[in-house]
């Protein structure tokens, strides 16, 4: 028999991608023999396999078909529609790639393949992926999102980071990042989560405000939340309690801090200008503050009974008795 040659093409339809659109990719061969003749008006054996990782990574999805090519020796067929031989083309992760599409032929319609072709899936079926998010609201161009190698900008062209919002309008109150989390009864559930790189003692979120002259809130970087409150949690691998650190200026990695504020440690401790604060509070430096002259300090004495101490005009501390905190 003579050597047979193979030259195909894989076609993707876009129409309806994101809603209601089948789980399959269209493919479409043109096959010839050696002399160049094209193998014309009879059934061809193919087994199709997707391969993930490398050339010769792992098969996650096999099937076969026999179609039969037409007068110009085209065979056209829908990868996903075939008889499977093993896993699930709807369920493949087309996240995690790379991938390839291996097709093993065979011209005379029968599964003595001899004809082996691998090439590599590129940009197209991870739309596929964007598809099985079950949001349509991710598709290019829709609402200003848009593509870079790995990154997706909403409102520009040219992400920077992984996730690019640049909103260009620049009044009223606006919110750029809502996560509404619906149930938050489960301990371990989390509307936003950023998690520590696996070389990193921290994980940090970073919020930058532009000097904008009119507001002084548009110099602020904002975390907002509605509701009751805000829960802060740092947890360690082992479960036990993290530090929670607020910084001034760039930390530019966890050796270069420039400036801890105010340190909360694992076991509660309050550490004010301090990396490791001993006791529930501890303040490196400064003074305590306290403007209305009527607040003081609450001390419980052995009996249980509260007492404020204060100073008078002459700056001679005195006492007076006063409601416990937890009896208010």
């Amino acid at each position: 028999m003579k050597q047979v040659l193979i030259i195909f093409t894989l076609i993707f339809q876009f129409t309806n991608l994101f809603c209601q659109s089948p789980e399959k990719m269209s493919y479409q061969a043109v096959i010839r023999d050696s002399d160049n003749n094209l193998i014309s008006n009879q059934s061809v054996g193919m087994r199709i396999s997707i391969i993930q990782g490398s050339l010769d990574g792992n098969e996650v999805y096999t099937e076969t078909q026999v179609p039969i090519s037409n007068s110009n020796g085209l065979i056209s067929i829908e990868i996903g529609d075939g008889n499977v031989e093993f896993g699930q083309f709807g369920g493949i992760d087309w996240g995690n790639g790379p991938y390839y599409v291996k097709t093993e032929i065979d011209p005379t319609g029968n599964t003595n393949y001899s004809i082996t072709s691998t090439n590599q899936l590129l940009s197209v079926p991870y739309a596929l992926y964007a598809k099985s998010s079950g949001s349509s609201y991710w598709a290019k161009n829709e609402l200003g999102i848009n593509y870079l190698s790995d990154h997706v900008g909403i409102g520009t062209s040219n992400p920077f980071y992984k996730l690019d919002i640049n909103d260009s309008i620049s009044t009223g109150n606006r919110t750029f990042l809502n996560v509404e989390n619906k149930d938050i009864s489960s301990t371990s559930s989390a509307a936003l989560e950023v998690k520590a790189g696996s070389l990193e003692n921290y994980t940090v979120l970073r919020m930058h405000g532009d000097n904008y002259a009119y507001s002084w809130w548009g110099k602020h970087g904002q975390l907002k939340t509605t509701g009751d409150g805000l829960i802060i949690e740092a947890t360690k691998s082992d479960k036990s309690g993290g530090d929670i650190v607020f910084v001034n200026g760039s930390t530019g990695g966890n050796s270069n801090i420039k400036t801890i504020n105010m340190k909360i440690d694992g076991d509660g401790n309050i550490g004010v200008g301090t990396d490791t604060p001993l006791e529930k509070l501890q303040i490196k430096s400064g003074d305590i503050y306290l403007e209305d002259v009527n607040s003081g300090v609450i001390l419980k004495s052995e009996n249980g009974a509260c007492w404020r101490m204060t100073v008078d005009n002459s700056g001679i501390p005195t006492t007076s008795a006063t409601t416990c905190p937890e009896d208010l």
